[in-house]
């Protein structure tokens, strides 16, 4: 057992080698012939070949001798930042070097306890920061991972979703609509399937694929019908099929073709800070030269200055500022991530690289969808052409149920011994529906074809069980009222049944057999199915359908729009059906049964999301898939729209032209019935026409196309967790679309979770998008203010005094480099305000921009030196205490300016919000200035001495009066701002009204 095993392992392997030798480096001619023929083996050949099952594929122990022997399927590599080469240039650069001679000369001419505490803190600064950088690089790096796509195969029989990147040779695939495919692989059986292969071939169409292909001969890889290649998108149909190439040897990494996941070392403000920080490391060591050869011309303490002017040079550190950008950006892209149970929209940004074009955006554009929550969507009204009757609510309990299954249904069959029926009560609140509503409801649940044992077992292939939310919520109004049931595939067995836009079909309908008669049942859009109805059907008769009562089912269903409602129309057809008679032929002369009101609720916080979002000046358009009343309605709860004139249709395009759209499209907010490359067009004219940057949310594999000409791009979740078993495989006659694909995914810049009623989803997750690559950038500028500030206020101290007389190095590297690395990590964990979107800056600060800063830095160290020479003087503070008092007030200045700096974002502490990391900041901060000048040996290690709880006391007025200053300045500036506003505001609310 053991020796076959190995011989079918080396034969495995020996096949592989000869794949690889065979297949040239160019095939990229369509002339070119494929060389290892997989496409003309048989079916047997082939499974024998490969060692593997067609019905059971792989077991998970072959799958792992495969994995390990041939590698990872790794077709789209991650790029990683050079942490190595990075590591090397701090270590070799110029800080580096000095730093090593800061110790040393301390180590040489001091020989004490604070030598060693100098080179200490050296290292441990180096320590964490280069730690932290790591850490940060590799949150980042895992952004990418888990961007790569899933794929699901066959293991020891069952199908199971794995990552892409885990495919090995001989794996049985899984395919269907909207998967990327994840190698090379060979088609053993295909159901209409049609792949995408634009990125390898030249063609902008879809492909159809066949298993049953047959050539003997010499192909290119773009005419075997039968093969589909790695990176390629499935966009109809379903398939299995057999890998044959993973990793290195597909066709897509052959030809060069297969691109890198972006990695985030390449933004901008990367770039931008190495510039930063190089002018400044020239500029930190201008002190040590200037104060070192004044010291030698007066004959001072060479050593201490120089000592002195070196840990102030040290303290700067400018090549550790990229590293603290990581630091910013990798925490910041966590926190889009949430945390489990929050109530804010979590949003996977896999492309930090898209931050750069985030903090620019000033147009979101979205699925009307996306600011509903689909799945509390109901049944709130059936109409049965003579009567309205609302249906409440459902209790507290069974209205946070979702669907039941078909399990859960039989175990309650058991519990009860039979079907019981409708009960007395209804749903247990006690309102029942009138008799003839709950045909309408019945009707209406027979369209939707999901039930009966076959017909669910054929939707719920590969455990697809894909149902829209209006179908969903007539399920769930169905077993509400005791109508879904065994007895409705007995009194209503399924003939056949076409979704809306398959084979011609213009409804979903279902062909039934009832009481003898073959009867056609429907459910589509109100003026759609009204006009194919020549009659009506009210109080148990049938009518014609005159324009009298065609005007009056109009208005019903104007005024369940009104009222917040999506009404679908039932109808009904008698009809002889045969063989030979397709179902859309019985889609005309129907009888119009009813209406079915759904309601969905609004997405909680959209509407404050929207208006926050245009009072940052921030267009927020949505789009619908079809043309409906309800849309402008439904766009007009939540504040996109206020006039008629803001909607636009697709239909009204071709009149309108397209040089008329372009110069009319800045003044539209919903577009009805876009196709996706009407959606392109739209994202074309606001970005070259009014100058916008368009952020576009897709929630189908249609919006792939659209999303390549928007700036930045997201999709919707798939769902498929990874190493989950699912079902086994089933086929499907019918498969629909899918909502939140894997190429979808693959190709945006961020992944959106469903819409719930916890508010996370939809307009909440972009709107938190946005946020958060605007606090990034924000912290970012916040972090450069306070080291522009903290470094000109260390620059006066050291220029102020001789010999260290109010710092020493100790203390210049504590304050420049321990909690100075302290504010970084306060900076980066700083949450986005609610007016960060409204005061965010597109432009970054410069270096011209900082020298004020600065300036005001050098005031605030030149006030310090100058109050504790004061204190000194008037022997208020002793003498021997002057270094102290001052690190002690120096430390409290770069709190306060810190806390300044991160409250600036708004209006006077109104919503004080600190987070975590600053408040264990503070108590760090204070807790250590409290040991510093109560305990003398602690003290003595940053050169405090002889201060006192009296001289800690001193200490506290200038800071105070530097941030009440702040304060007031910023209260000064909000009041200013808002009476500003005040006249414009007022006179316009006048002449409007």
């Amino acid at each position: 057992m053991t020796g076959r095993f190995r011989w079918c392992r080396l034969l495995w392997t020996k096949e592989r080698a000869d794949c690889r030798s065979t297949l040239s480096e160019n095939t990229e001619g369509k002339g070119e012939a494929m060389k290892y023929r997989w496409y003309d083996l048989p079916e047997k050949e082939l499974l024998e070949l490969l060692h593997t099952d067609k019905e059971k594929g792989l077991t998970k122990k072959e799958a792992a001798l495969r994995l390990k022997t041939d590698g990872k399927n790794v077709v789209n590599p991650v790029q990683k930042a050079p942490i190595r080469g990075y590591l090397l240039g701090v270590l070799t650069d110029l800080s580096a070097i000095l730093m090593l001679a800061l110790a040393a000369l301390a180590l040489i001419f001091s020989r004490d306890m604070g030598a060693l505490m100098l080179l200490l803190l050296l290292l441990c600064n180096y320590a964490v920061a280069i730690f932290a950088y790591v850490r940060s690089q590799k949150t980042l790096e895992d952004l990418g991972y888990r961007a790569q796509p899933t794929a699901k195969v066959l293991r020891n029989g069952k199908l199971t979703v794995i990552p892409a990147e885990s495919v090995v040779q001989g794996d049985i695939l899984m395919l269907s609509y909207g998967d990327i495919v994840p190698c090379d692989a060979r088609l053993l059986e295909t159901d209409r399937l049609t792949v995408l292969e634009g990125n390898l071939f030249p063609t902008d169409r879809a492909i159809e694929k066949d298993g049953e292909f047959r050539k003997v001969g010499k192909l290119s890889p773009d005419e075997a019908k039968n093969m589909v290649y790695a990176s390629t998108v499935v966009t109809g149909g379903r398939a299995r099929a057999a890998a044959v190439q993973t990793g290195e040897d597909t066709l897509v990494c052959r030809l060069g073709k297969n691109k890198p996941i972006a990695a985030c070392h390449r933004l901008d403000v990367i770039g931008r800070l190495k510039k930063l920080s190089s002018v400044l490391g020239v500029i930190a060591l201008i002190p040590v030269f200037v104060l070192t050869l004044l010291e030698l011309l007066q004959g001072g303490a060479l050593i201490e200055v120089f000592l002195t002017s070196l840990a102030f040079a040290v303290a700067v550190m400018p090549e550790l500022y990229s590293a603290f950008a990581y630091i910013l950006v990798a925490v910041g892209v966590r926190s889009a991530l949430g945390r489990k149970g929050e109530q804010e929209g979590t949003v996977f940004l896999k492309n930090p690289m898209s931050l750069a074009v985030l903090r620019k955006t000033d147009c979101l554009l979205l699925p009307l969808d996306s600011f509903f929550c689909g799945e509390n969507t109901r049944v709130s009204a059936i109409y049965d052409g003579s009567t309205l009757s609302k249906i409440p609510e459902e209790p507290k309990d069974s209205a946070s149920r979702s669907f039941r299954g078909k399990e859960s249904k039989k175990k309650e069959k058991e519990k009860n011994g039979k079907d019981q029926g409708p009960s007395s009560d209804g749903d247990g609140t006690g309102w029942q529906p009138r008799p003839a509503a709950l045909r309408i409801l019945r009707y209406g649940l027979i369209s939707t074809g999901l039930y009966g044992a076959t017909r669910l077992i054929l939707k719920n292939e590969e455990s697809e069980n894909i149902y829209s939310k209006e179908q969903e919520a007539i399920l769930r109004a169905g077993e509400r009222f005791g109508i879904y049931d065994r007895r409705l595939e007995e009194e209503y067995p399924i003939f056949d049944h076409r979704e809306a836009g398959e084979n011609g079909s213009l409804f979903e309908t279902t062909l039934v057999h009832t009481k003898g008669q073959d009867v056609v049942i429907l459910r589509g859009r109100p003026e759609e199915v009204l006009s194919h109805c020549t009659g009506y059907y009210s109080e148990g008769k049938v009518f014609d359908m005159d324009a009298y009562a065609l005007n009056e089912l109009r208005n019903m269903a104007l005024d369940l729009v009104k009222n917040n409602g999506q009404p679908v129309a039932v109808a009904t057809k008698v009809s002889r059906y045969n063989s030979l008679m397709r179902i859309v032929d019985c889609q005309s002369d129907l009888i119009f049964e009813g209406f079915l009101s759904l309601e969905r609720p609004l997405l909680p916080g959209a509407a404050k999301q929207v208006r926050r979002l245009q009072e940052a000046g921030i267009r927020v358009l949505a789009y619908s898939e079809r043309e409906s009343l309800a849309n402008r309605y439904l766009a007009g709860s939540v504040g996109l729209i206020q006039k008629e004139e803001q909607c636009i249709s697709s239909s009204a395009l071709p009149r309108m032209g397209k040089e008329m759209f372009r110069l009319n499209v800045g003044g539209y907010r919903l577009f009805e019935g876009f196709s996706a490359a009407q959606l392109k067009q739209t994202i074309d004219c606001l970005e070259e026409d009014c100058g916008l940057c368009v952020a576009l949310y897709a929630r189908e594999l249609e919006g792939a196309y659209p999303m390549y000409a928007a700036d930045v791009g997201f999709s919707k979740e798939d769902g498929k967790r990874k190493n989950e078993e699912l079902r086994d495989p089933l086929w499907s006659k019918h498969p629909g679309a899918q909502v939140g694909c894997q190429a979808l995914n693959h190709i945006s810049d961020g992944i959106l979770p469903e819409s719930d009623r916890t508010g996370n989803g939809g307009i909440n997750s972009m709107a938190r998008t946005l946020d958060i690559a605007a606090s990034v950038y924000a912290n970012l500028r916040t972090l450069l203010c306070y080291l522009a500030v903290s470094c000109g206020m260390r620059l006066t101290l050291l220029l102020m005094g001789r010999a260290g007389e109010y710092c020493s190095p100790v203390q210049m590297l504590t304050a420049g480099l321990i909690f100075d690395l302290f504010a970084v990590f306060v900076a980066a964990f700083e949450r986005p305000g609610k007016r960060i979107l409204k005061n965010r800056s597109i432009r970054a600060k410069s270096m011209g921009q900082l020298l004020p800063l600065l300036a005001f830095g050098m005031v605030l160290g030149g006030l310090t030196a100058l109050c504790g020479r004061i204190f000194t003087e008037n022997g208020i503070l002793p003498e021997q205490a002057l270094r102290g008092w001052c690190f002690t007030t120096a430390l409290l200045l770069q709190w306060g300016t810190l806390t300044l700096l991160l409250r600036s974002r708004e209006p006077v502490f109104k919503e004080l919000s600190p987070s975590g990391a600053y408040i264990l900041y503070s108590v760090v901060l204070l807790v250590f200035l409290f040991f510093c000048n109560r305990s003398s040996a602690f003290g003595g290690l940053f050169d405090v001495s002889g201060v006192g709880f009296s001289a800690l006391l001193l200490s506290l007025p200038l800071p105070a009066l530097i941030l009440g200053a702040g304060i007031g300045c910023r209260a000064w500036f909000f009041r200013r701002k808002t009476h500003r506003k005040a006249p414009s505001s007022g006179s316009g609310g006048k002449k409007g009204s």
